[in-house]
């Protein structure tokens, strides 16, 4: 067993440091959205209701180089819609999400 679990630590990699840099913007940002959100979904306008008690940012694109801390690409949904959104078409959700962040005073 003691094997396993040295081979199993060892391939874990910490994060660099541009990435936690990243992700803490992101944190920043996702908390702004849910502010502007009053913690309700962008999809449907429904809370969140527990065992999670707050809305969630997800991004519609991936995370890879500038979408990550990019407003249109981030969405403000409940864990259940989050697991059924693979069903939705991404460019309506983009569509969607640009007109709230217009309204919200972002600017492309």
């Amino acid at each position: 067993m003691r094997k396993v679990q040295q081979s199993f630590n060892s391939t874990l990699r910490s994060q660099s440091k541009k990435g936690k840099t990243r992700q803490a913007k992101w944190k920043v940002l996702e908390g702004e959205l849910r502010i502007q959100c009053l913690n309700r979904s962008e999809l449907d306008g429904s809370r969140p209701c527990w065992p999670c008690p707050s809305v969630e940012g997800h991004h519609i694109k991936g995370r890879s180089g500038g979408l990550m801390l990019n407003p249109f690409n981030a969405i403000m949904l409940t864990r259940t819609q989050h697991d059924l959104i693979v069903y939705r078409d991404k460019d309506e959700l983009l569509g969607l999400v640009r007109g709230i962040r217009i309204k919200q005073g972002y600017v492309e």
